[in-house]
């Protein structure tokens, strides 16, 4: 019950995490362009 709770949320951090660098990736790149 525990281990599979730890890693339904891990996978959700990972996700969160994969999410976050699609995002920012985009955004520093263009703000790496614009200067």
């Amino acid at each position: 019950m525990e281990l599979t709770k730890f890693m339904s949320v891990n996978i959700f951090s990972v996700f969160g995490l994969v999410m976050n660098v699609d995002v920012l990736f985009p955004i520093g790149l263009s703000f790496s362009s614009l200067q």
